[in-house]
């Protein structure tokens, strides 16, 4: 877990894939999930500014959210469950 403050829940922009692709992150505490997908990860958290290819990141796969992560909110409460 993130040792940084736990009001840190931001949305940035950034890539995925070989191609590029861009995508919204949501972001708490370290925490993050690609708009959309069931993947929650682990990475240090000042690795998460805009404009970050997450397929660059060392991260932790720690587990998958049903239907996907569509939203900050849900990060959220999918990290605090």
């Amino acid at each position: 877990m993130s040792t940084n403050d736990t009001n840190t829940a931001r949305i940035v922009r950034g890539t995925y894939g070989s191609l590029f692709t861009p995508c919204r992150i949501f972001v708490v505490d370290g925490w993050y999930a690609v708009e959309g997908s069931a993947n929650v990860n682990w990475t240090h958290d000042d690795e998460l500014t805009n404009g970050v290819d997450i397929e660059t990141l060392q991260d932790f796969d720690c587990f998958t959210w049903p239907g996907g992560v569509d939203s900050l909110d849900e990060l959220i409460y999918a990290v605090r469950a």
